[in-house]
């Protein structure tokens, strides 16, 4: 099988900015397979990135290099990266860009320690190395100060496709940025979390996760959410005009019919979303 290097940004498809970094990765490695992810993040938001990559990251392959640029801090002091896992690499700034793909082995966040999406240096966890890109040896020349993705981030992307192991792009790196997303913790019947993205159909997907609902009665949970309250979560779309259910990547997602939840409920990232045990 050719190398794997899946590719999400912000830079859209109007321009032929995505296109052009794609040309520079198969320049270095023409063999490598580019799938695109998505290139219609919102422009500069870094957790709609950071949500989107941890949502899929782990349908590819191991040892998929992963390519990801939503980098409002071009240009700046901000770190440029290799993050290894044991499953895979992924190349981007150290900016919270991989809090989702670190999130399943840091420890819980809690609540009340930092405000939501905060950027907080965490240390890596074991098993997880990261390194700095600083070998210019492996940019494309001259280096841009606006455009990293085709000048390091692509370039890097193609060698790590072609076999380079990430130690020799720049010395190790002991902590990354994360964005601060708190863990739902049940407390006292009640279950508390926020939206974490709105797709493109309005459904709203939210930090609750299957692993919060285990044991739990579906019946037994009174939704609420935008001033809005229903009881009962749902196992599909159509079990109602509005359904709490748990989507295919394992969120708890909010719903409604044929329209918008977002629209509807006039919320956003970082609206709380509450589940209360009833007792039916």
């Amino acid at each position: 099988m050719p190398p794997l290097i899946t590719f999400l940004t912000d830079y859209g498809t109007r321009e032929p900015y995505a296109g052009e970094v794609k040309g520079v990765i198969r320049a270095i490695c023409p063999q490598a397979e580019v799938i695109d992810l998505t290139h219609q993040v919102p422009p500069g938001d870094v957790h709609a990135g950071a949500f989107l990559l941890g949502m899929v990251w782990r349908s590819f392959p191991p040892g998929t290099v992963h390519l990801a640029v939503v980098d409002p801090g071009v240009g700046t002091a901000r770190l440029p990266i290799v993050l290894a896992t044991p499953e895979a690499l992924f190349v981007g700034p150290d900016n919270g860009l991989f809090t989702y793909v670190l999130r399943p082995f840091l420890p819980p966040m809690g609540k009340d320690v930092h405000p939501f999406l905060a950027p907080v240096r965490l240390p890596l966890p074991s098993g997880i190395s990261a390194y700095a890109l600083t070998e210019a040896r492996w940019f494309r020349h001259p280096v841009s100060r606006t455009f990293h993705g085709r000048d390091i981030f692509g370039p890097c992307a193609g060698w790590l496709a072609n076999g380079k192991p990430p130690h020799e792009f720049g010395p190790p790196v002991a902590d990354l940025v994360c964005l601060w997303v708190p863990e739902p913790v049940w407390e006292q019947g009640v279950l508390e979390g926020v939206v974490l993205h709105i797709d493109r159909f309005g459904n709203l997907l939210t930090s609750v996760h299957a692993g919060h609902l285990e044991g739990v009665d579906p019946q037994a949970v009174l939704v609420e959410v935008g001033g809005l309250c229903w009881q009962g979560l749902a196992g599909a779309y159509a079990e109602g005009e509005w359904t709490a259910h748990v989507e295919s990547h394992g969120w708890l997602e909010i719903a409604r019919r044929g329209a918008s939840a977002g629209e509807a409920l006039g919320v956003k990232v970082g609206s709380p979303v509450r589940l209360r045990l009833t007792g039916r």
